[in-house]
């Protein structure tokens, strides 16, 4: 499902905020980006396993981390 924020986002500007953080190695970004690592390997089993549940908990993980490196960038 795709929803209308009305809300614009420059994603040049998230994207080198996040690589600033990540250089200045700041915990949150640090621990995310190895969540995000982890996570996409928990989807990588899912698949090869066939576990669509299991698949679905991982993509809501990843998109919670991923939500919360661009609210700290």
């Amino acid at each position: 499902m795709l929803v209308y924020t009305g809300m614009s986002l420059l994603a040049s500007f998230l994207l080198e905020s996040v690589l600033r953080s990540w250089h200045a190695r700041l915990p949150e970004i640090v621990d995310a980006t190895d969540g995000l690592v982890a996570t996409a390997l928990k989807a990588k089993r899912a698949l090869e396993t066939d576990d669509p549940q299991a698949l679905g908990s991982a993509l809501d993980e990843y998109w919670r981390l991923m939500k919360n490196i661009a609210a700290s960038a």
